[in-house]
């Protein structure tokens, strides 16, 4: 029996060491969002024009950064409560939600100029391309999907949830949708192409389930939830749930590392968690200090980076924490 226990001890730990040595994180510089005031959202990224995108919350604007200079280069204001931002490169075209006023706006990605306006009932949140890339899915209001033909530039459908969805994610094999629906406890599973509710799962583990990552390959989903603070794993092929991991509180976005297959969480409370799979179990392996406030984050593979937004505080500028994967 100590023998086994020994052996997996020392499995465990080899599989830790070699999923960490590939995720090292080290903060190459920090781009500052002068006068830029409150509360950042999400973000994006243009990597043929090496642009990246902070949808400022807080400062009604969208703010533009070049990457390759590392300096903000312009500020689109008169948004309201932009809460999501998506670079949409088979139309050209770069998209953004407000919770304010419910509205999707449409802006032309090369020249940034306004292209249409597209009204939702409220609350325009979280965003996700489809597989085609011609249909961008937005959540919004009270409880729904709603559904945008890009090509069109037109709203084509919604699909009701009954509550407000938080992050979803989109499997480009299977073509399931996976909806954090926090009001609900639940985890709706839509199929894309009926645009329906195919299945329901309870969310019993903890409450507000807001970050959501998937990783197509081993077909796992992970949930990230506020009480308790933890990471919840699904297997999507049974709807299972595998395992819990404590993380860090007031987490609000996840992203998995297709390489290593470290997880990526960042969270209010000022940590970026590292969290490294071992089995059907996780860990978290590190917690990098970022700043108070800074929730929300953007893992861009191709460049090994991961931007952190960091709103202003204690006499610090908003900024841009930008950490080199190594």
């Amino acid at each position: 029996m100590k023998k086994t226990v020994f052996l997996f001890t020392i499995i465990l730990f080899f599989s830790i060491t070699k999923a960490s040595c590939y995720g090292n994180l080290n903060l190459a510089r920090q781009i500052e969002l002068p006068n830029v005031k409150g509360r950042l959202d999400h973000l994006a990224v243009d990597p043929k024009r090496q642009l990246l995108f902070v949808a400022a919350y807080g400062n009604n604007s969208l703010e533009v950064i070049d990457l390759r200079r590392g300096k903000l280069i312009r500020s689109i204001s008169g948004l309201n409560r932009p809460q999501d931002v998506k670079y949409i490169p088979l139309e050209g075209l770069l998209a953004v939600s407000n919770g304010g006023d419910g509205t999707l706006r449409l802006f032309d990605a090369n020249s940034l100029k306004w292209v249409k306006t597209i009204y939702f009932r409220s609350d325009a949140d979280n965003m996700r391309l489809g597989p085609s890339g011609t249909r961008l899915y937005v959540a919004y209001g009270e409880g729904a999907i709603g559904i945008v033909s890009l090509p069109e530039l037109r709203r084509i459908g919604d699909i009701r949830l009954g509550a407000h969805p938080e992050s979803f994610q989109i499997d480009g094999v299977s073509e399931k949708m996976y909806v954090n629906v926090p009001g609900k406890r639940e985890i709706a599973v839509i199929d894309i192409r009926q645009e329906k509710i195919v299945s329901k799962w309870r969310f019993t583990p903890a409450r507000d389930n807001f970050p959501m990552a998937l990783y197509e390959k081993t077909h796992r989903l992970f949930i990230g939830a506020w009480v308790p603070a933890i990471l919840v794993t699904y297997d999507t092929h049974s709807g299972k749930l595998l395992c819990r991991t404590r993380i860090s509180r007031d987490a609000d976005d996840m992203y998995i590392d297709p390489k290593s297959g470290l997880i990526y969480c960042s969270s209010g409370v000022g940590f970026l968690d590292v969290i490294a799979p071992v089995k059907n179990r996780h860990r978290v392996i590190s917690k990098i200090h970022t700043a108070p406030g800074a929730r929300t984050s953007l893992l861009v593979p191709q460049r090994h980076r991961i931007y952190v937004a960091a709103p202003a505080e204690n006499g610090h500028a908003a900024r841009i924490l930008e950490f080199k994967i190594e």
